[in-house]
């Protein structure tokens, strides 16, 4: 039997939507905690890093061009990585 702690299964069962996205982004993890998420460009620049406490968050994408995006979401102990399209 795994056991896993609440912290685990809300950040496995992150959502970021919509996407494709146009001018903001949201997040949505089921557990409430401190996040950190960090918006990457296809070369690896770190583009936009908020961090929050709670279980929703919304990005403007207002300084970012057009692209494919990749994200970061970190808790103290973990992450998940997903990738979105600014259009």
């Amino acid at each position: 039997r795994i056991r896993t702690n609440s912290n685990q299964v809300g950040i496995s069962n992150a959502i970021l939507y919509p996407n494709p996205a146009f001018s903001y982004i949201n997040f949505s993890i089921p557990v409430s905690d401190e996040y950190t998420i960090e918006i990457y460009s296809q070369l690896g620049f770190l583009m936009i890093k908020e961090s929050f406490k709670g279980e929703k968050l919304k990005i403007q994408l207002k300084s970012l061009d057009q692209g494919i995006y990749y994200v970061l979401i970190k808790s103290t102990t973990l992450y998940k990585r997903g990738k979105f399209v600014k259009q």
